[in-house]
């Protein structure tokens, strides 16, 4: 099976949940493609779940729309976020993550934990070439 990239630039995110010490961030719009084939893109609901999460900076107001934005897993950058994501060997569930997406606004989110998922959800929505 071919690689799945994420792109965050024009995500949007429309909620973000606390629930215990795990964190929901909720994408109703994101463009992923097939990593060998670019031109294939869809539209797809993305959840992304983060254990431990903290905020590094007060809550923007949501709903948003990215335009810059990155992840981190055990230090290392992802932007486009490949999917599924890369699993360190030794201890998945101990993976440090941190997100950082600035939006339209200008506000930021940036939030850090362990043990990130993301769960594509919903229909694909088949997009034309975006270039």
């Amino acid at each position: 099976m071919m690689g799945r990239i994420w792109e965050l630039f024009e995500s949007r995110v429309s909620h973000l949940r606390f629930q215990d010490e795990k964190v929901e961030l909720h994408f109703p719009f994101t463009y992923i493609h097939l990593e060998h084939k670019p031109a294939v893109v869809w539209s797809q609901e993305v959840i992304m779940l983060m254990e431990h999460a903290q905020l590094e900076v007060p809550l923007p107001p949501l709903p948003n729309t990215v335009i810059e934005g990155y992840l981190e897993l055990n230090g290392k950058h992802y932007e486009p976020i490949p999917l599924p994501l890369p699993q360190t060997h030794t201890h998945p569930q101990k993976q440090s993550s941190r997100l950082y997406l600035q939006f339209a606004d200008e506000s930021v989110l940036a939030l850090h934990g362990e043990h990130l998922e993301i769960r594509l959800v919903g229909e694909k929505l088949f997009l034309s070439d975006r270039s």
